[in-house]
């Protein structure tokens, strides 16, 4: 591989720090910076953001990227890897210096650890490519840099604008404590383990009251009903019992076996609500329904009787996504799969939506010898984005609105896939939990 010279201002200069352990080379990467008509795109529409959500009127902001590689890396490498990957006539580069100094206050944010860097992960194997090596980690984060004083109101709603509390970390850095050589220093973000790895027997011959504790204590998510079957799995099967003893097992369920019970029976991968028992009063008439597995009653069996009676139904419910021919000699089949991320998109709206209409695509793709995507589609349903009370969870319609909505253009748009319709709504009922649904053609 051959690299164009790449310009530097004062690369020479640059303290490029071997990598060691416990310091990293820092790659910091921005728009905007000092470049006649380069645009910051990110910075641009958070201060639009915050002047429509906020009523609050900033200068635009300069975005740029931090990465953080945690590597020994000679000179020479650090320069061929900034060349090769990061070298663009729109961009400004530094190396293990800051690349902004005029400034009042910045905040930093990127992953938690042992959250997936998707961005870090990517450039390592990059990186590892050129290189011909192995490097111990690449951390992506970013840094947002504002030319005025902010109070904290101000600044923590720039922060619940762009950072997701339960995936993102972040620190807000004031001039007067900035190291105008180092700035922010190496952000490696990594998982400490102080302790070897194992499991631990749980003791769950107990009564319901301690059983749901535990539940509680261990995040499971199981009700009683669950936990009273495998109670009853682990203690009362004496078959079951004899197996573990010869294996040299404990009676007693590990706590790997029971997250992994608890894993299969949620709501995510077994669709327990769909198959659930409601028992529905009409508020109108007062009559009392039972509606045993809505899913059965309402969509799988409905579904099979209109393919029993429609020749033109290729097939439904199996095959990864649903198909009916478009012509009486079926030389065309039109296939479409459509799926809810409420769940995962509640929890980190981007990352929920963007697998979301991934996900859809990669069924469409595969069903039968495979099909050609045409389109995708979405619906929405969240609360009001005027909404100021209390949150639970703590993302605010807004962010999660606008979360789900980028997933589903960069999941869609951006890999050549146009959105050609989608529909949202708003709702006080759903301020709890939003629902995001996702589907492709």
């Amino acid at each position: 591989m051959k690299l164009k010279d790449g310009h530097f201002p004062a690369f020479d200069t640059y303290p490029c720090t071997l990598g060691h352990e416990g310091v990293g080379t820092v790659v910091e990467v921005g728009e905007n910076v000092k470049l006649e008509g380069i645009i910051d795109a990110f910075g641009k529409n958070l201060a639009k953001k915050l002047q429509e959500y906020f009523g609050i009127t900033i200068q635009e902001p300069i975005k740029t990227i931090y990465y953080t590689v945690d590597g020994d890396l000679k000179k020479e490498e650090i320069k061929m890897i900034v060349e090769a990957i990061f070298q663009k006539s729109t961009k400004r580069i530094s190396v293990n210096k800051p690349l902004i100094q005029d400034f009042s206050v910045a905040v930093w944010w990127g992953p938690k650890p042992g959250v997936k860097d998707n961005e870090g992960e990517v450039a390592k194997d990059i990186i590892e490519f050129l290189l011909g090596r192995k490097i111990r980690n690449v951390c992506v984060s970013s840094l947002l840099y504002f030319k005025e004083e902010l109070n904290k109101s101000v600044l923590d709603k720039i922060i619940s604008s762009i950072a997701n509390p339960n995936i993102e970390e972040w620190d807000v850095i004031l001039k007067e404590d900035w190291d105008s050589e180092k700035g922010i220093g190496p952000k490696i973000s990594e998982v400490k383990i102080e302790r070897e790895p194992g499991f631990k027997y749980i003791k769950m011959d107990v009564p319901d009251k301690e059983l749901l504790s535990l539940s509680e204590q261990n995040n499971w998510a199981l009700s009683i009903e669950d936990l009273r079957y495998i109670r009853r799995y682990f203690y009362q099967d004496t078959d079951f019992q004899e197996k573990r003893r010869n294996l040299g097992i404990d009676i007693h369920p590990t706590d790997v076996e029971v997250e992994c019970l608890a894993q299969a029976l949620s709501d995510h991968c077994a669709h327990r609500t769909f198959h659930g028992k409601f028992y529905y009063k009409d508020s109108e008439i007062g009559k009392l329904r039972i509606i045993d597995d809505p899913f059965k009653i309402f969509i799988q069996y409905p579904t099979e009787e209109i393919a029993k009676e429609n020749h033109w139904v290729v097939s439904v419910l199996k095959d990864n996504a649903g198909a009916i021919f478009l012509d009486e000699k079926g030389d065309y089949v039109f296939c479409i799969k459509g799926e809810t991320h409420n769940s995962p998109s509640n929890k980190e709206p981007y990352g929920g939506s963007y697998t979301g209409i991934a996900g859809v695509f990669r069924d469409v793709l595969a069903f039968g010898r495979g099909t050609k995507i045409i389109f995708g589609l979405y619906g929405f349903v969240v609360g009001p984005r005027d909404y100021s009370g209390n949150l639970i969870p703590e993302i605010h319609p807004r962010q999660l609105l606008d979360g789900v909505v980028a997933g589903v253009r960069d999941g869609g748009n951006k890999h050549g896939v146009p959105t050609i319709f989608g529909n949202v709504f708003f709702d006080k009922s759903y301020i709890g939990k939003s629902l995001v649904y996702v589907a492709t053609a």
